[in-house]
């Protein structure tokens, strides 16, 4: 039997719709099938749900989710909020051109990056606690350490500024932990994370960052491996297939908006995620009933 690979895509609150892909997998018995999963942010939560947990627990997680949970108050937060706001004005004006205009936006924001020294953990504004105490209330450490699936999380190096993808099964709790919580540490947001030696955040970043990660199971796969399904919490991505020859791709994306960053990374709000797994779900059908009776 050929093996499928599973890409979740980060895209925080959105992160819900991957449940509803997940929920047709488990209904059709594709889920058997998936013999290695990747993801960035909380598409890598998700794929350490699936391979360390079931999706009975990873729906009712989401389900339960709130933006308490998330972004968890800090003392000082709204004092950061203001500090950064006014780095931000100043660095503005050494990136923008005599009329005003940044020459390339994401340029300009990780030069704006270099100045604000990303590297400095105070740079924050939301305090990580709920969603480190979530991690290690839902995350099945020893089935994922012994699972067959191998699990990969994407982070961004601020120190090298590339891309690294850890496998998780090979780690200790507490190390995963921190790789999932760097992976999904959205700057100036979230406080980067530091292990060894170095210093992540969130892998999804713009024009850096890798918020597809199908890299590390294509360069890891064995003749096991004959599709791999992508995941996508936005309309309009696409794989470049012919960077990835001897795979056949089967791509999923909302069908409809399911948010940009305020109606949707960061929305938690009661009645959202449900609505997410719904539509994840139809989408996955749609494009994978007839794959589904073939591949059975």
């Amino acid at each position: 039997m050929k093996g499928i690979g599973l890409v979740f895509s980060g895209g925080g609150g959105k992160g819900a719709y991957e449940i509803g892909v997940w929920k047709y997998l488990h209904e059709t018995g594709l889920d058997k099938s998936i013999c290695s999963i990747s993801g960035t942010s909380v598409g890598a939560l998700n794929a350490a749900l699936f391979a360390g947990s079931n999706y009975e627990t990873a729906e009712e997680i989401w389900l339960n989710m709130t933006s308490e949970t998330v972004f968890s108050k800090r003392k000082d937060g709204f004092k950061k909020l203001v500090e950064y706001s006014s780095r931000l004005a100043r660095s503005l004006g050494k990136i923008t051109n005599p009329f005003g205009r940044i020459k390339d936006p994401f340029d300009g924001v990780f030069e704006y990056y270099d100045l604000m020294k990303i590297g400095v953990e105070q740079d924050y504004i939301f305090s990580r606690e709920g969603i480190r105490k979530l991690i290690s209330q839902v995350v099945n450490y020893s089935d994922l350490q012994r699972s067959k699936i191998p699990c990969f999380a994407t982070c961004f190096n601020i120190s090298q500024k590339r891309v690294e993808s850890f496998k998780l099964n090979d780690y200790a709790p507490s190390v995963i932990d921190r790789i999932l919580l760097a992976s999904s540490a959205i700057p100036v947001l979230f406080e980067n994370v530091e292990f060894k030696g170095e210093k992540y955040c969130d892998g999804g970043i713009p024009k850096r960052g890798d918020n597809t990660p199908i890299k590390p199971i294509y360069s890891s796969r064995t003749d096991e491996l004959e599709y791999i399904i992508v995941v996508y919490l936005s309309r309009g991505n696409h794989v470049e297939k012919e960077r990835y020859p001897g795979v056949k791709f089967i791509e999923i994306s909302p069908s409809e908006d399911i948010g940009k960053f305020f109606d949707g990374t960061i929305d938690f709000k009661e009645g959202s995620a449900g609505r997410r797994i719904n539509l994840g779900y139809e989408n996955a059908k749609t494009v994978l009933s007839s794959f589904a009776e073939e591949f059975k």
